[in-house]
């Protein structure tokens, strides 16, 4: 596709005009950072700019192979005079309900004597077959719709900015008409229409009043947002407008309803922009219009993206983020109401935000530390803020609880930047907000069960970094559309027109790697289509989208070919643009709209999208699996990973995409056969998958280079207990949205094993749950992870070759999991722990090594002031202070506190506590001789559970805690279990019920 690209745009307000500087033809990796305003997308006059012989713009539909799992199918259903009715993303031109369709839009009425149209409408029963609707907005006096220029008093009407809604019995259509009347620049004054005999009936009422007062005094309403609710008797219509002369929110609401007629009430002011919030001019504004969403149980919100007053020289009192500001109700929108006089001090009292706290988070842990400057006179520069751009969408779920995307670029203090130089991911995207509503008056923490949760669901720098024929960044006109399914509210839909950038051509330059200075020619067949995202986690991970409508350009502009003359663009690639999705979808299956240019039929005489006629076009995309590639996929970068080895057994991973995975081919130095994945228990394998991690044995130390696909962020799906993983071509942390990860649980492989903050690349680590889940690794920091307190920095330690355990410390129980360590390593290795895989016991323990030297050096630092004693069956070494020792190697030693008590005559196993346990259990055993001792747990099977000791002990009495977990760490079934006790001279057995 033909698309004009530049470096850098600068926005001014002067006119409501944006400019962008279009020389060179380059793409767009940063925008100034000076809080762009939003222009009213206002219409020009007409001007039809047509050749008399101009080509047939070919009608594009997308095409699948069949069968296949995830598809898209869409049916033409007509043409819009322009595009400009579904160009705000808080409209709603598109409904469903049950077996019924309904679509609004800007409808074609030829070319004499107008070209801004009027009021369409479509019906369907199978989104496939449609019946159109002509000229929905007509009214005998006087003679509205059908056609004619803006003026003459506003004799004439066009039905802007159209959107649907509907209950059981009847579908509505509601718009605005451009009047010039009322005392007011533009005169917007609102209208709904209905069909009178039902759905299908194909009658229409002429256009009734939403504002029944629209005449008293000087109103200007426009860009409705409807939404019907039902509580099963009775009827709730709600519909918000702007106006562009007063500047606040308007919001009306049913007051009465009989067989599809609606009485509106009088307006409410629902936001008021001109006190609460820093105000528009005529040039702009820095809110946005607003948007309405509404459930069958009354809950519902209406909110815009917005600045609050002092929020553009950061002197607000509320914050000086843009954020999401809303208000909502639970009474089908009654009454509408913020967090109130009595809200924590952070919150402004009329309306909910997003506070501050999650914008900190998100520039934290999802936003690269700096802009990287590899292009020539780039600067580089940290990026410590953000923005919110103006696309967006709120949707409430069929529990009330609110869900908003919103566009987001990182900042430094000069620019806002799409993406790094180089082409690399820096944190900007559509992200997903959501709490649950029971906590938004006082939210916990970020990413918590009560807290704000948030995640990036598209990463658009390969999008946004393109601008449209007027020069404007895609991120001026990207959507962003929520649906929620209406059998599960875990499944979140979110429906984005993006740019599908096509591969690299031949006259790509391979001394400029990173894009720099590249002409549009080099990406070939590059093209808008529609992206689905699903979630089925409440928003948490994101599968990779299902591209619904791939149609890439088909010129070859890499080989000179242009498009047919007759253009003012120069552009016929097919772009489908303005997506709108229905709100309700199931859990395959979201219902949407979409619109395409004809770009030999241009309306208006400026050069965007929706100056041209439209083809607008609805169906629905069909997703069931998470088998789609990731976006943006169009050429991706690769990297060369150096992945260094060490003598023996070391953990290993795959940080790049390659064809052959095998280990003799990525690690030709390592020792045949001895590649082992984590199963139940340590299983042969002979490829490494992403996200994997392995034990892989090698003779000599060394290093292989591994070259690849990058991998930006890989999604890991981890059983419950210990699981073997990798991350992926940079540093990576970890993204747990749901907090199954146990804090503190992160263990590399060096010297033993060795705990670690991130996932270095080409590396393996050991990663405990504590429920099954998905989890992210991703290369932009390690986000959403639940907060840790190091109970072991002021406890007594004991390190055997440098790796330390811990002794004489109280821990909580709901934190003992931290201090847990993974399965031993295979035979060889070197590895010490306290008996049933602890870091630390509170008073005795036995230790077990793993070892394979004679001698041993042993470092200790007692910090209690008590003498400890460290025996094995070469003797006994009283601890006290700090100190250094040299020891004989012994598989398992004996720790205790020197004031023991007296030595117990007889061996005995002691009956847990407490019985019945959940979640651990406290087991006492005495030892009247020295030897190797062992106890072991078994199910009812005879089944070997658990080895919760296994090592030589001295004369006394020790305890041992087992916490409901097998061998791997996996939580057991509720049950009865056996424990047996073995020595040389002593056997005993007694069990315990674990309750979950």
């Amino acid at each position: 596709m033909k698309k004009l690209m530049s470096l850098i745009l600068v926005f001014t307000f002067a006119g409501g005009v944006l400019f962008g500087s279009l020389s060179g033809k380059k793409r767009v990796n940063k925008v100034l950072n000076n809080k762009p305003m939003l222009m009213k997308k206002r219409e020009p006059l007409p001007s039809l700019n047509m050749p008399d012989n101009h080509p047939s713009f070919p009608i594009t539909i997308p095409s699948w192979e069949s069968p296949r799992s995830n598809s898209g199918n869409f049916t033409l259903v007509d043409s819009s005079t322009n595009g400009f009715g579904m160009v705000v993303g808080v409209t709603r031109p598109i409904i469903t309900i049950d077996d019924n369709w309904f679509f609004v839009y800007r409808q074609y009425a030829g070319v004499e004597g107008t070209t801004h149209g009027q009021l369409g409408g479509a019906f369907s029963e199978d989104g496939e077959d449609w019946t159109s609707y002509f000229n929905l907005n007509a009214n005998g006096n006087p003679p509205w719709g059908g056609g004619g220029f803006p003026g003459d008093g506003g004799a004439y009407a066009q039905a802007r900015y159209p959107s649907a809604m509907g209950n059981a019995d009847y579908p509505y259509a509601i718009w605005n008409e451009y009047t010039a009347l009322g005392g007011t620049p533009y005169g917007g004054h609102p209208y709904y229409t209905y069909d009178e005999f039902e759905w299908g009936g194909g009658s229409f009422a002429y256009p009734l009043e939403v504002d029944q007062g629209w005449d008293d005094i000087p109103k200007d309403l426009w860009v409705g947002s409807p939404e019907y609710s039902t509580d099963g008797s009775e009827h709730y219509f709600n519909v918000v407008y702007n106006d562009w002369t007063r500047s606040d929110r308007w919001l009306f609401h049913s007051e009465a309803y009989q067989d599809g007629l609606i009485i509106f009430g009088e307006e409410i002011k629902i936001i008021d922009e001109m006190n609460h919030l820093e105000p528009g001019d005529a040039g702009g504004s820095y809110n946005s219009s607003a948007g309405i969403s509404m459930s069958n149980s009354g809950h519902g919100l209406v909110g815009l993206i917005g600045l609050f007053a002092g929020g553009l020289d950061d002197l607000s009192s509320v914050t000086n983020y843009h954020t999401a500001i809303f208000k909502l109700t639970e009474d089908h929108g009654e009454t509408w109401h913020g967090p109130g006089s009595d809200a924590p001090p952070y919150y402004q009292p009329n309306y909910y935000f997003i506070p501050d706290n999650v914008w900190l988070h998100m520039v934290a842990n999802y936003f690269a530390p700096e802009y990287l400057a590899t292009c020539p006179g780039d600067t580089a520069e940290a990026l410590t803020d953000m923005w919110t751009y103006y696309e967006f969408d709120m949707r409430v779920d069929s529990e009330g609880n609110p869900h908003i995307t919103m566009e987001v670029l990182p900042c430094g203090e000069n620019y806002c930047y799409y993406r790094n130089s180089d082409g690399t991911n820096i944190g900007g995207g559509f992200y997903h907000f959501t709490i649950d509503k029971d906590y938004i008056g006082n939210p916990g923490f970020v990413n918590t069960p009560s807290g704000w949760n948030y995640s990036q669901i598209l990463d658009a720098r390969e999008s946004w970094v393109w601008a449209d024929p007027t020069g404007q960044s895609l991120i001026w006109s990207t959507q962003g559309q929520i649906a929620i399914s209406e059998d599960d509210p875990d499944v979140i839909w979110v429906v984005s027109d993006q740019m599908v950038q096509g591969p690299e051509g031949g006259n790509y330059d391979p001394a400029d790697p990173y894009d720099c200075d590249e002409p549009y020619e080099v990406f070939y067949e590059s093209s808008e289509d529609i992206l689905v995202f699903k979630s089925t986690d409440n928003g948490a991970t994101w599968w990779n989208p299902l591209n619904a409508t791939p149609t890439p350009d088909p010129i070859d502009w890499m080989n000179g070919e242009e498009c047919p003359e007759g253009t003012i663009t120069g552009m016929c690639s097919p772009e489908e643009q303005y997506p709108h999705a229905a709100h309700w979808a199931t859990n395959d299956r979201v219902n949407l709209a979409y619109q395409m240019p004809n770009w030999y039929h241009n309306e208006i005489g400026d050069m965007s999208g929706p100056d041209h006629l439209n083809r607008v076009y609805a169906g629905w995309a069909e997703f069931t699996s998470n088998s789609e590639p990731p976006y943006p996929g169009g050429g991706a970068s690769s990297s060369t990973i150096d992945v260094a080895n060490q003598a023996g057994w070391n953990l290993v991973g795959l940080p790049v995409e390659v064809e052959d995975a095998g280990y003799e081919t990525l690690f030709p130095n390592s020792v045949t056969n001895t590649l082992y994945a984590f199963g139940v228990g340590y299983e042969g394998a002979t490829e490494l998958a992403l996200g994997e991690g392995y034990w892989l044995r090698f003779d000599d130390a060394g290093s292989n280079e591994l070259t690849g696909g990058t991998v930006d962020n890989l999604l890991a799906s981890l059983a419950e207990g210990w699981n073997l993983v990798s991350g992926g071509s940079n540093e990576c942390g970890i993204d747990d949205p749901n907090g199954i990860v146990v804090p503190n649980t992160l263990y590399g492989f060096g010297v033993g094993y060795e705990p670690s903050s991130s996932l270095q690349p080409g590396s393996g680590y050991w990663l405990r749950t504590s429920a099954a889940g998905d989890v992210t690794f991703t290369s932009i920091g390690a986000a959403r992870v639940r907060p840790f307190t190091d109970r072991m920095k002021d406890a007594n330690s004991i390190s055997f070759n440098g790796n330390a355990i811990y002794f004489g410390v109280e821990v909580p129980d709901n934190e003992k999991l931290s201090y847990s360590l993974p399965p031993k390593p295979q035979a060889g290795s070197f590895d010490v722990r306290f008996a049933g895989d602890w870091k630390y016991t509170e008073n005795s323990g036995i230790i077990e090594l793993m070892n394979n030297t004679d001698m041993i050096s042993v470092q200790y630092s007692i910090k209690d002031g008590s003498e400890w004693i460290l025996e094995s069956t070469s003797g006994k070494v009283i601890l006290n202070g700090n100190g250094e020792i040299q020891v004989v190697s012994s598989d398992s030693y004996s720790l205790h506190k020197g004031s023991v008590s007296k030595t117990p005559e007889t061996f005995a196993l002691h009956q847990g506590y407490p019985n019945p346990f959940n979640p651990e259990t406290t087991i006492s055993y005495d030892i009247s001789n020295v030897g190797n001792v062992e106890i072991v747990v078994y199910d009812m099977m005879g089944r070997e559970i658990k080895t919760l000791v296994s090592g030589y002990h001295t004369p006394s009495t020790y305890q041992v805690v087992w916490n409901g977990t097998d061998n791997r760490g996996k939580i057991v079934p509720s049950g009865v279990y056996f424990y047996r006790m073995n020595s040389s001279e002593f056997t005993q057995v007694n069990k315990v019920m674990f309750l979950k």
